[in-house]
């Protein structure tokens, strides 16, 4: 078997070079950079004085990633477009010279050589590959199937587990640049009233160091912004990408789609989302209300972003970016159906580091697994262990904004948000019934108005119509498609309600409402 793929992969690499007449014209060729380790790489830090740390790394990602895509640059024709992100680059061209393919062959083979020297000791990797196509689609799947060979057979064969297993030990430590002498962007700074103001309403266990020579808001500082707004000291993550870019890209009738489609992408990934985090935030506080002052950049760029900063803004944040994308998605018929997914954290500021980077990645795959008619749906965003789609967090952030007024303004008490969050429980026995007896058990249906008696308040009818008239529908929708193994598009999470309950709860832990 391993024989037949090794003949395969050589009779694959030896057509992609062969240029044939009269489809010369309509080749679309691709070089693709692939930037393995990122993740492991960047958040093996330090949790104290990680906010240093990460942005150092994630900018010497970068750097790599500049240089040698600089380099391929420089030994190509004026007829490819570049894009950066998705983990590492791409050059794609349909119009390149007759002499070019082996002139690009042996460059690229002298580029990869001093790649691999420069990082033997390091914890990235990355491997150059590149292959032709008679259209779009027909070029990436040869070169996805190139990279994949790549990736699987370097060092004679050695799987990924022995690689790590035998080389891992001798990496070399990386430096972590200096940030006291220079200011990158996407990184929060102390000023002289951010400082007086958060240390007169800081907790007594709180200490503000070196703000003089080392400015950097830190992610304990972070969280006790988050504690003076709401009360609970907790940082949230965020992390954010395209859903199927390469399928977007495989898409591509020609070089001019891809054009605009990449163009897009590092656009918005760059300018497009700093000029959301340099906004105002939406909070009760008179001061505190920059997002600049309240998240932290790891990296944003190419198709994807990943945030850290206090909860209430990163929760606030992601909704902002994804109303923004999809502004401008609407703005162009070629970017049509475009989408983008994200995972979400709420976590203690002393979480590892190396963990935040883990847990991250699997929140951000949740979200694009949620199934709707048995199909896969991406589109979603996972906060707390659950999918939702964006058009029910919008609501979920609106229910907890309304539910947070009525705490503030003493119409109902904490008590309340009690008795939601302990509904999904009955939510939850009843779900696991239905999947002991694979029917659906109408008297506990039936009962659901009675179960949520407590929760009614008809004296507050806004209450009623937005928030607890929604749930219920959800809660019987959601137990009628359990009884038939699936959902459709229309279906709204039920475990929004709870979860509206419980950051409300978060954000309203400075003040006192007890029943």
């Amino acid at each position: 078997m391993i024989n037949e793929q090794i003949n395969e992969y050589k009779q694959k690499l030896k057509e992609s070079f062969v240029r044939k007449e009269p489809d010369r014209a309509n080749k679309v060729w691709i070089i693709k950079g692939d930037i393995s380790g990122i993740q492991g790489y960047i958040f093996n830090v330090k949790t104290k004085g990680a906010a240093r740390a990460l942005k150092s790394r994630s900018n010497n990602v970068e750097v790599y990633e500049n240089k040698y895509s600089k380099k391929i640059e420089n030994v190509l024709s004026d007829n490819w477009e570049k894009f950066c992100g998705g983990g590492g680059f791409l050059f794609v061209s349909d119009d390149i010279s007759k002499d070019e393919p082996s002139e690009i062959d042996e460059q690229l083979n002298i580029i990869q050589s001093e790649i691999n020297n420069d990082l033997l000791r390091s914890e990235i990797s990355i491997r150059l590959t590149w292959a032709n196509g008679v259209d779009f689609i027909n070029a990436w799947e040869n070169i996805s199937f190139l990279n994949n060979h790549s990736r699987y057979n370097l060092y004679n064969n050695i799987n990924e587990e022995d690689y790590n297993r035998i080389f891992q030990p001798y990496h070399k430590e990386e430096d972590i640049n200096d940030l006291k002498s220079e200011k990158p962007s996407g990184i929060p700074y102390w000023s002289e009233d951010l400082v007086n103001h958060v240390l007169q309403n800081c907790s007594k266990s709180f200490e503000i160091k070196n703000v003089v020579t080392d400015n950097v808001i830190d992610f304990d500082g972070l969280a006790q912004q988050a504690m003076i707004r709401t009360g609970s000291d907790l940082l949230g993550v965020l992390k954010m990408d395209v859903d199927n870019l390469g399928e977007h890209f495989k898409e591509c009738i020609n070089i001019n789609e891809f054009r605009i489609k990449s163009s897009f992408f590092n656009k918005f990934f760059k300018s497009g989302v700093e000029s959301i985090r340099v906004s105002d935030m939406d909070n009760n506080s008179e001061f505190l209300r920059k997002f600049e002052d309240n998240i932290y950049t790891v990296f944003s760029g190419g198709d994807d972003c990943f945030f850290i900063g206090g909860w209430d803004a990163i929760v606030q944040f992601a909704n902002n970016v994804k109303n923004k994308f999809d502004h401008e998605i609407g703005k162009n018929d070629i970017l049509k159906g475009i989408t983008i997914s994200a995972g979400i954290l709420i976590i203690d500021p002393k979480t590892p580091v190396v963990q935040i980077g883990r847990l991250a990645e699997e929140a951000l795959s949740k979200a694009k697994s949620r199934i709707v008619n048995n199909a896969r749906v991406k589109n979603s965003i996972c906060i707390m262990n659950e999918i939702f789609t964006w058009t029910d967090y919008k609501e979920l952030l609106e229910h907890t904004k309304l539910l947070e007024k009525y705490l503030r303004d003493g119409v109902v008490k904490k008590s309340l948000l009690e008795k939601i969050k302990r509904s999904s429980k009955g939510f939850e026995s009843i779900q696991q019934k239905i999947k002991n007896r694979k029917s659906l058990p109408f008297e506990n249906v039936w009962r659901l108005k009675h179960y949520l008696r407590d929760v009614r308040k008809k004296d507050i009818p806004e209450l009623e119509e937005k928030l607890f008239e929604p749930y219920q529908n959800a809660l019987t929708y959601a137990l009628m498609m359990s009884s038939k193994g699936g959902v459709d598009e229309n279906f709204v999470n039920p475990m929004r309600f709870p979860l509206v309950a419980r950051l409300t709860e978060l954000k309203t832990r400075n003040i006192n409402t007890l029943e």
